[in-house]
């Protein structure tokens, strides 16, 4: 399929890419092979690649519990079947952390959080740590910073400046240029994104109408690249890692005042950024409350726990 150059369509086109921004889809499973992979101190290029076949699955929005085993110091994650209308066993034992208003329950609450991920198509022009992606079509992992960037450019006070420029594969496109960062508050360190910014329109180097169609059929179905884990298996995330024997706190989560999370990156290097702060994360929880599946899951010795955290 081509994108024509209709007013009307590119105008429909952009409506619902931006729709695609608020939205969650389902799921399906795949690897991280595809994903970009960014270091700190780099600068990476790209630009978005909207899905023309269905504009509102050009972005891919679900939320992701990721956090420091108590048990093995082990970076933990799992992406939150809330995402999909399903129940999640780590946001219903985090609402009961919560709920017992003791600092030390509540700090472990902070820790197990979901936050909100979005992905999208990127094709890369410039890429400082792997140059064989230059020319190829990645996956990019982001959150709220370059989320809210998206934003301003589509929706806020830059949209006249970028708008659908964004998602325009040819000279009168806008890159997207990731500037990653290592940053610290304190003990703490984390990976800032705060200067990415979109830049001025350009062509793309070896970029045709050709090259063009051929980008638009190399996108990855953003639908079926989580891997889901089970209940079953979230139960046991539970049992290791989170409520363990002698478990403690790290030291980054038991701040009482409004400090960030610290950022653990997986492996693949994915674009995790600095979270929201502790009032942020409380409004969230008083959303969970609203929402709780009041159904008991089947594990017995799970159950036990959960319900004993009522007396803490």
């Amino acid at each position: 399929m081509s994108i024509g150059t209709n007013s009307d369509q590119i105008k429909s086109m952009f409506e619902s890419i931006k729709e695609s921004l608020n939205s969650t889809s389902t799921t399906g499973d795949s690897s991280f092979r595809n994903f970009l992979r960014t270091e700190p101190g780099k600068t990476y290029l790209g630009r978005f690649i909207p899905n023309i076949s269905d504009p509102k699955s050009t972005f891919f929005h679900y939320a992701h519990h990721g956090f420091t085993s108590l048990s093995t110091g082990q970076y933990v994650d799992a992406t939150c079947p809330r995402s999909f209308g399903e129940r999640c066993p780590i946001c219903e034992l985090r609402f009961k952390l919560y709920k017992t208003k003791v600092e030390t329950d509540r700090n472990l609450a902070y820790m197990i959080r979901a936050h909100d991920k979005h992905l999208v198509n990127i094709y890369i022009i410039n890429d400082p740590t792997n140059a064989e992606n230059e020319g190829t079509v990645k996956i990019l992992r982001f959150g709220k910073r370059i989320y809210d960037k998206i934003l301003q450019a589509t929706e806020g006070d830059d949209s006249d400046e970028f708008g659908t420029r964004i998602y325009d594969l040819t000279e009168n496109g806008c890159n997207f240029k990731i500037k990653v960062e290592n940053a610290s508050e304190g003990n703490r360190k984390f990976t800032n994104y705060n200067n990415s910014r979109f830049t001025a329109p350009g062509a793309i180097p070896n970029m045709d109408a050709n090259k063009i169609q051929e980008v638009y059929k190399s996108i990855f179905d953003l639908t079926k690249i989580l891997e889901m884990k089970s209940e079953t298996e979230l139960n046991s995330i539970i049992t290791e890692h989170i409520l363990c024997e002698g478990a403690k706190i790290p030291e980054a989560y038991t701040k009482t005042s409004n400090e960030k999370t610290p950022n653990n990156s997986s492996s693949i290097g994915d674009n995790l950024e600095a979270e929201p702060s502790q009032e942020s994360s409380k409004m969230e929880t008083e959303k969970i409350a609203k929402k709780e599946n009041k159904s008991t899951s089947s594990d017995e010795k799970l159950k036990s726990l959960l319900d004993g955290l009522d007396n803490l």
